[in-house]
């Protein structure tokens, strides 16, 4: 169950709001999908950027980075919005027989850090059960348990959790190139 648990992100002096990605799209309000959205508004006004971690948990390098620049960076000019735990649920458990470790422990700039590390699937306590196959927007046919792959989330018609947090941060991320208004892009979605 210390899996469950997830280290603090400490919001550094840059963030300048938190919310949730369920204030951008109401459906995921009390999931496991929803998430932490950081945003930080430089002074000046400027491009935007969307950094989205954690969408793969088992791969730790984007959430260790969307952390590391919440709890330390300072934006100047434009905005930055991070989500660095895309998937949530997938934080909440590791894939089994895979030797995936619940966390990892490592210093940065000198200080302790550690790091949740989860599966790259929505847990399935999360999203039950499974079809025997999935049909990705592609056309694509791959094992059932890939209806709870993150990568697969494609703004469509869905009761998944997994679509429904995906559908936010992938229409946010590559509607147009342009992800100025995170809640434009979640109106758009199922």
């Amino acid at each position: 169950m210390d899996q469950r648990n997830h280290e603090a992100i400490n919001p550094g002096p840059g963030v300048t709001q938190v919310r949730k990605l369920s204030d951008y799209f109401p459906k995921l309000y009390g999931t496991k999908g929803d998430t932490d959205v950081f945003i930080l508004q430089g002074k000046e006004p400027g491009g935007c950027v969307l950094i989205v971690g954690g969408t793969h948990p088992n791969e730790p390098a984007g959430y260790t980075t969307a952390r590391i620049i919440v709890e330390n960076f300072v934006v100047e000019k434009g905005k930055v919005v991070v989500i660095p735990r895309a998937n949530m649920s997938g934080f909440s458990h590791t894939q089994p027989l895979e030797a995936t470790p619940a966390k990892a422990n490592f210093s940065w700039n000198g200080k302790p850090m550690v790091i949740d590390v989860g599966s790259r699937l929505t847990n399935p306590v999360d999203q039950w059960p499974d079809q025997r196959l999935y049909k990705t927007a592609g056309n694509q046919i791959l094992s059932g348990s890939e209806q709870r792959n993150s990568q697969q989330s494609i703004s469509r018609e869905s009761e998944w959790n997994t679509h429904r947090t995906g559908c936010v941060w992938n229409n946010a991320g590559y509607s147009r190139g342009k992800p100025t208004d995170i809640d434009r892009f979640a109106r758009s979605c199922p």
